[in-house]
């Protein structure tokens, strides 16, 4: 290990100060590493990674922190080490340019190989220290990626110029008339999922598992009950779900939801616990309304800063050890039991059973169904917890009317992406239906604003993943497929026409459904109404815009339906309203 740190001690990212004791020369991304590449005519190694994935450690532990393999890279690379959740435009065209060279998934850690331009031309995933998996020692391929860059650079030009090519083929050729909008795409979705459902176990195909909770709750609205319901209630029965401190892992290795990869991600957790709260609603069913209040506690108990914001990930390792806080040994458990106890945990958490976990331990799953079962009870706490967190965006993330991506130890920097700013507008309107207040409104219309002037295609339609004045990178990309998240662009146009049908405003999109009541609100959020936006608000409002601002009536209580631009009579019957919302 050297005696000093490298460059990536004095950044913010948890995951680049995890490298910042390698004897690797690291830099973290940017002009000085891109411009010694070019004055050294030396290929970049570049590394892309997160702190909580398991794999990134590993190849850490066996390369990165060996004298003799950070000798090789030294020598013949500009090394270049990234965050994948601190610049996603980064890693978005990376992983997209593995999957052209190499005709397979990307993932992480992502390991490629650039010219200085920044252009890649060879790459792949983990590479260990000695050769197993199929996989070539790093070493040794580190000398393979010398001579290639030395010998074929004509060919590797030419390579260059087909990935630069392809990637100007994933950008839409434009936006569709309105008259060509139909259902036909939704349905081929649908037909796919009913395709590689799993009827038996839940999820999409065999292992591994993922939750895809933006597919779920398709399903949910569009009545694919069974695929919906299947899905959720293996996984909150299953060992992805933490049956002990709530909260969801990334995915499951086997096609039964039983072990996981023991990481949590805060991006899976957010629409989940919106699911199962649109699926409770739906279904009354009480599993979702544990699980849901469950992971709801888990992500402010252990997911919220003391300054209000949230960490992004929880790592899959712990103490060195893939899960080990998660896994158990029966005897371990039976000492903290009595014998009654450890009867009725053994039963339901499947501790009776032979063991899952590595043929030693125990993962804990439901095996078998409680006596009682509590449901879920109103719990305004929460509430109160979503608005630290605004709090907290808004006095450190938010700076001269533009958006941080990325918050640690005091400092924000970083510009924000198509994702933040769509999925933070989206945030603002769920707390509108909580409760109007202008200053949460007039904040989602300014979210939207950037949104027209920096991400918007003006040509094309869409939004660009990454602002007009940003870094200029490789590629400019215009996702619209959904992730482990919803799509940015599917987001933030359903965000622009919320925000159309509340302001009137035609500039943001075509209009959408939305609606206004008072004391009625908490009825109103009984019922599983997708698309409907219910924003109450008291007589004595103020700053509402001009379509929800009506005159008052006699009527303790009264309502307006509104469709677009067009409203319904004023309504002051509860029933009456409710009746005409569906």
């Amino acid at each position: 290990m050297p005696d000093m740190p490298n460059r990536l001690a004095n950044e913010t990212s948890p995951y680049l100060q995890q490298h910042a004791g390698n004897p690797v020369d690291w830099y973290p991304w940017g002009p000085e590493a891109l411009a010694r590449a070019k004055a050294e005519d030396k290929p970049i190694l570049l590394s892309i990674g997160y702190s909580a994935c398991h794999w990134c450690h590993v190849m850490a532990h066996e390369s990165f922190e060996d004298a003799q393999i950070a000798a090789l890279m030294n020598c013949d690379f500009v090394n270049v080490k990234v965050d994948r959740e601190e610049r996603p435009d980064i890693d978005q065209i990376y992983q997209a340019a593995h999957q052209m060279l190499a005709r397979g998934a990307g993932g992480w850690p992502l390991t490629m190989f650039l010219a200085p331009d920044g252009a890649p031309f060879l790459g792949g995933a983990y590479f260990p220290k000695v050769a197993r998996y199929g996989l070539a020692r790093f070493a040794e391929l580190l000398g393979q990626v010398k001579e290639i860059w030395r010998d074929k650079r004509t060919e590797i030009s030419e390579q260059n110029q087909q990935v630069k090519i392809a990637f100007s083929r994933t950008l839409p050729a434009g936006g569709a008339h309105r008259s060509e909008l139909g259902d036909a795409p939704v349905h081929s979705l649908l037909q796919n999922l009913r395709a590689n459902f799993d009827a038996r176990h839940g999820g999409f195909g065999r292992a591994t598992k993922f939750p895809h909770p933006s597919d779920l709750e398709l399903c949910l609205r569009k009545g694919e009950t069974a695929i919906a319901h299947t899905t959720l209630t293996r996984m909150c029965e299953g060992g992805i779900y933490d049956q002990l401190g709530g909260g969801f892992c990334r995915y499951s290795v086997d096609q039964y939801w039983m072990i996981p990869h023991f990481e949590k991600m805060l991006y899976d957790n957010g629409p989940l616990l919106h699911l199962l709260a649109d699926a409770w609603l739906a279904t009354g069913d009480s599993l979702y309304a544990r699980c849901a209040q469950e992971t709801a506690a888990w992500m402010m108990r252990e997911m919220q800063s003391p300054e209000g914001g949230y960490y992004s990930s929880l790592d899959a390792d712990s103490e060195h050890e893939e899960g080990k806080f998660y896994v158990w040994n029966r005897e371990e458990v039976r000492s903290l039991l009595t014998p009654e106890e450890f009867q009725e945990v053994a039963a339901r958490y499947g501790l009776d059973q032979p063991p899952n976990f590595e043929n030693k331990h125990w993962h804990l799953r439901i095996a078998a169904p409680l006596r009682n079962e509590d449901l879920l009870k109103p719990a305004r706490g929460k509430l109160l917890a979503a608005y630290r967190a605004l709090g907290f965006i808004r006095d450190h993330m938010w700076k001269d009317g533009r958006l941080l991506a990325t918050a640690k130890d005091g400092r924000a920097h970083l510009s924000a992406y198509l994702d933040d700013y769509a999925f933070l507008a989206a945030a603002l309107l769920e707390l509108l239906q909580a409760g109007f207040t202008a200053t949460d409104l007039e904040f989602a219309e300014q979210l939207a604003e950037v949104l027209l002037e920096q991400f918007e295609d003006p040509e094309r339609g869409g939004f660009f993943f990454t602002a007009r004045d940003h870094e200029k990178l490789l590629h400019r990309p215009k996702p619209g497929h959904d992730n482990a998240t919803p799509s940015g662009n599917g987001v933030a146009t359903l965000v622009l026409g919320r925000l159309a049908a509340l302001t009137g405003e035609d500039r943001y999109a075509r209009a959408a459904e939305r609606g206004a009541v008072s004391q009625w609100a908490a009825e109103l959020a009984r019922e599983f109404l997708p698309g409907m936006l219910v924003v109450p608000a008291d007589n004595g409002a103020t700053g509402l815009p001009p379509f929800l601002d009506k005159p008052l009536r006699p009527e303790a209580v009264n309502g307006w339906l509104c469709r677009g631009v067009t409203c319904l009579a004023p309504i002051s019957s509860l029933e009456e309203l409710r009746s005409a919302c569906k």
